[in-house]
Protein backbone atom coordinates (compact mmCIF):
# COMPACT_ATOMS: atom_id res chain seq x y z
CA UNK A 1 0.00 0.00 0.00
CA UNK A 2 1.41 3.34 -1.07
CA UNK A 3 -0.17 6.39 0.58
CA UNK A 4 0.39 9.99 -0.46
CA UNK A 5 0.65 11.77 2.87
CA UNK A 6 -1.00 15.13 2.11
CA UNK A 7 -3.98 13.70 0.19
CA UNK A 8 -4.19 10.13 1.58
CA UNK A 9 -4.45 8.90 -2.01
CA UNK A 10 -3.92 5.12 -1.82
CA UNK A 11 -2.38 2.85 -4.45
CA UNK A 12 -2.65 -0.86 -3.65
CA UNK A 13 -0.08 -3.32 -5.03
CA UNK A 14 0.36 -7.03 -4.48
CA UNK A 15 3.76 -7.71 -2.97
CA UNK A 16 5.86 -7.21 0.12
CA UNK A 17 8.68 -4.81 -0.73
CA UNK A 18 9.10 -1.43 -2.35
CA UNK A 19 11.63 -2.88 -4.78
CA UNK A 20 9.25 -5.68 -5.70
CA UNK A 21 6.24 -3.43 -6.25
CA UNK A 22 7.72 -0.16 -7.55
CA UNK A 23 7.09 -0.80 -11.26
CA UNK A 24 3.59 -2.10 -10.51
CA UNK A 25 2.95 0.99 -8.37
CA UNK A 26 3.86 3.30 -11.25
CA UNK A 27 1.39 1.60 -13.58
CA UNK A 28 -1.34 1.48 -10.95
CA UNK A 29 -0.80 5.14 -10.07
CA UNK A 30 -1.28 6.16 -13.70
CA UNK A 31 -4.45 4.07 -13.99
CA UNK A 32 -5.85 5.42 -10.71
CA UNK A 33 -5.28 9.03 -11.76
CA UNK A 34 -6.91 8.31 -15.12
CA UNK A 35 -9.89 6.53 -13.50
CA UNK A 36 -10.56 9.58 -11.36
CA UNK A 37 -10.25 11.88 -14.36
CA UNK A 38 -7.18 13.84 -13.34
CA UNK A 39 -6.09 15.99 -16.30
CA UNK A 40 -3.69 14.26 -18.70
CA UNK A 41 -1.11 17.03 -18.22
CA UNK A 42 -1.19 16.50 -14.46
CA UNK A 43 -0.71 12.74 -14.88
CA UNK A 44 2.21 13.21 -17.27
CA UNK A 45 3.84 15.72 -14.92
CA UNK A 46 3.41 13.43 -11.90
CA UNK A 47 4.83 10.42 -13.70
CA UNK A 48 7.78 12.43 -15.00
CA UNK A 49 8.72 13.25 -11.39
CA UNK A 50 8.69 9.73 -9.95
CA UNK A 51 12.46 9.70 -9.56
CA UNK A 52 11.97 12.44 -6.96
CA UNK A 53 9.36 10.52 -4.96
CA UNK A 54 10.34 9.71 -1.41
CA UNK A 55 8.98 6.38 -0.20
CA UNK A 56 9.55 5.76 3.47
CA UNK A 57 8.09 4.76 6.78
CA UNK A 58 6.46 7.40 8.93
CA UNK A 59 6.42 8.26 12.61
CA UNK A 60 3.56 10.75 12.21
CA UNK A 61 0.83 9.67 14.62
CA UNK A 62 -1.93 11.19 12.49
CA UNK A 63 -0.59 9.49 9.35
CA UNK A 64 -0.27 6.18 11.18
CA UNK A 65 -3.85 6.50 12.44
CA UNK A 66 -5.07 7.16 8.90
CA UNK A 67 -3.05 4.25 7.53
CA UNK A 68 -4.35 1.92 10.24
CA UNK A 69 -7.92 2.84 9.31
CA UNK A 70 -7.18 2.24 5.63
CA UNK A 71 -5.59 -1.12 6.45
CA UNK A 72 -8.61 -2.09 8.53
CA UNK A 73 -10.94 -1.30 5.62
CA UNK A 74 -8.74 -3.10 3.10
CA UNK A 75 -8.48 -6.20 5.27
CA UNK A 76 -12.24 -6.23 5.82
CA UNK A 77 -12.94 -5.93 2.09
CA UNK A 78 -10.40 -8.64 1.27
CA UNK A 79 -12.24 -11.14 3.48
CA UNK A 80 -14.99 -11.22 0.83
CA UNK A 81 -12.71 -13.25 -1.44
CA UNK A 82 -11.59 -16.85 -1.13
CA UNK A 83 -8.35 -16.35 -3.03
CA UNK A 84 -5.85 -13.50 -2.95
CA UNK A 85 -5.65 -13.44 -6.74
CA UNK A 86 -9.39 -12.75 -6.99
CA UNK A 87 -9.15 -9.41 -5.17
CA UNK A 88 -9.78 -6.51 -7.60
CA UNK A 89 -7.23 -3.88 -6.62
CA UNK A 90 -8.99 -1.12 -8.60
CA UNK A 91 -12.13 -1.80 -6.58
CA UNK A 92 -10.20 -1.56 -3.30
CA UNK A 93 -8.64 1.76 -4.31
CA UNK A 94 -11.97 3.13 -5.49
CA UNK A 95 -13.62 2.25 -2.17
CA UNK A 96 -10.86 4.00 -0.22
CA UNK A 97 -11.07 7.14 -2.35
CA UNK A 98 -14.85 7.30 -2.17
Amino acid sequence: MYVHEPSLLVVVCKGKTIQGTWEVFLGRLERLLSRFQFPDDFIKTELSQVDGYIVSKTNSKSMLASMNQIIFELEYDCTRFDDFDEIPLDWLEDKIIE
